[in-house]
């Protein structure tokens, strides 16, 4: 049981660039990946610190002990997949689009299309008549 507890303590958690499926020229590629820096690292070591305080405050006061739950360590082998936002992060930052090559063959369902979907247009204009009835109701 000490054991266990001594391997959460040692994780700690590393910033991985995700695997994309893009690959644009180095410079362009610097640009895009999100980096931590010590003021942040410190920002968070004392809003950790803060927590840990205020938990140990109420302790006390609570008439049982209830154990805090730790995040499970991820497996590496499971990498994170390209969601369409980073995807057009990085693509917007890019000067030009020379040297980007895809990695995988465009899908019909990785294009986002100008169409709004139907349940969301049904839902508006329920939401329109509504309104009109509101009004109609109210005599404005």
């Amino acid at each position: 049981m000490k054991r266990r507890r001594a391997e959460k303590k040692v994780y700690q958690r590393q910033v991985v660039p995700r695997q994309n499926a893009v690959q644009v020229a180095e410079d362009e590629l610097a640009r895009t990946i999100a980096t931590v820096t010590q003021q942040h690292k410190e920002a968070i070591q004392a809003d950790r610190l803060q927590r840990a305080k205020e938990r140990s405050q109420t302790a006390g006061k609570d008439h049982q002990a209830r154990p805090v739950a730790t995040p499970q360590k991820t497996s590496r082998a499971s990498q994170p997949k390209c969601d369409f936002t980073s995807l057009y992060v990085q693509l917007s930052r890019c000067r030009t689009l020379q040297g980007i090559k895809l990695l995988s063959p465009i899908r019909q369902q990785d294009f986002i299309g100008s169409k709004l979907d139907q349940t969301i247009v049904d839902a508006m204009q329920r939401l329109r008549n509504l309104a009109d009835e509101t009004r109609r109701m109210h005599g404005a």
